[in-house]
């Protein structure tokens, strides 16, 4: 059974519905996605509901873990990164925030704490 790895949307609608339509061309029905659902792209919402769909397994990427928690300090984050987080914040729903939350956190991020 082939399997797509995913990762890195960022809100980008536009790129992850060229990536359903190949994975449906190519009939793959597994797919696991690696993080940063929501980001610098325009449609947070859309692409998490289209990831909660297409994938089994997922993981919550750094841009997803602070879009969810309004406390979280924005300082690690580039100019640039801080203000799509900020904007993704104010556009993403109370739901979207909940789901983006209870994810697991990914990899990247335990390596970073020690964990």
């Amino acid at each position: 059974m082939e399997v797509a790895i995913l990762s890195d949307v960022h809100g980008n609608l536009e790129a992850l519905t060229a990536v359903v339509e190949e994975l449906e061309r190519q009939s793959i029905r597994r797919v696991l996605f690696l993080g940063d659902a929501v980001g610098y792209g325009a449609d947070p919402e859309p692409c998490v509901e289209i990831l909660e769909k297409l994938a089994g397994r997922f993981v919550a990427g750094n841009h997803d873990q602070a879009a969810a928690t309004l406390e979280e300090s924005l300082e690690h984050f580039g100019e640039d990164a801080a203000a799509a987080v900020r904007r993704t914040r104010e556009v993403l729903t109370p739901q979207g925030k909940d789901k983006k939350a209870r994810l697991p956190k990914g990899l990247a991020e335990r390596l970073e704490h020690g964990s």
